[in-house]
C-alpha cells in the first residue's frame, strides 16, 4: 500500500487507484496514518537542501561498492559442490555407456545406447552446463547493474 499512497501523492495513480487511495484514506484509520505520514515526509523533503555529491567522493564511493559487489557471489541454483557432483557423474555415465556400447557385460547392468541416444545425452549435459554459465552471468550482470550506475547496454 506504501507504493501506492506514493504513486499517489506524486500524481502517478490511474483514475481508479485515485478513488480507491481516497476512499482508504476516509474509511481507514492506519491507511489514513500511513498517508498522514506519507505527505508529512514529502513535505520535510521538498524543503530540505541537498548538498550534491563532488565528483571525486561519488567515483569512490561507485569504486567500494563495485567492489563489494564482485566479492560476493550471487545466490545459487544449486550449491557449486552439487553442479560438480552432478558433472562428474554425467562424464561416468556417458564414458560407461561408451564403454560398454554394444557389449554384453553381466559385472555392470547398463542400458546398451546407441550414438543417437549418446549423443543426445551428451547435448543434454552440456546444454545445461551452458545454461547453468548464462545463468550465473546474468545474475552477476543484474546484481553489477544494481548497485552501480554503470550500463553495459
Amino acid at each position: 500500500m506504501e507504493d501506492l499512497i506514493w504513486r499517489y501523492i506524486d500524481g502517478d495513480c490511474t483514475d481508479e487507484e485515485k478513488k480507491m487511495v481516497e476512499s482508504n484514506i476516509l474509511n481507514d484509520p492506519a491507511f489514513n496514518q500511513e498517508y498522514q505520514e506519507s505527505i508529512a515526509l514529502n513535505a520535510f523533503l521538498a524543503k530540505t537542501s541537498f548538498t550534491p555529491m563532488s565528483q571525486d567522493f561519488e567515483r569512490h564511493l561507485n569504486k567500494k561498492i563495485l567492489e563489494t559487489v564482485a566479492s560476493k557471489t550471487s545466490q545459487e541454483l544449486l550449491p557449486r559442490t552439487w553442479i560438480y557432483g552432478l558433472v562428474i557423474l554425467a562424464i561416468l555415465g556417458i564414458a560407461t555407456a561408451l564403454r560398454f556400447q554394444g557389449t554384453e557385460s553381466s559385472y555392470i547392468p547398463i542400458l546398451q545406447l546407441d550414438e543417437k541416444a549418446t549423443n543426445m545425452v551428451a547435448w543434454v549435459v552440456t546444454s545445461f552446463l551452458v545454461l547453468v554459465g548464462i545463468d550465473q552471468g546474468f545474475r552477476k550482470w543484474i546484481l553489477l547493474r544494481k548497485h552501480s550506475q554503470i550500463s553495459l547496454f
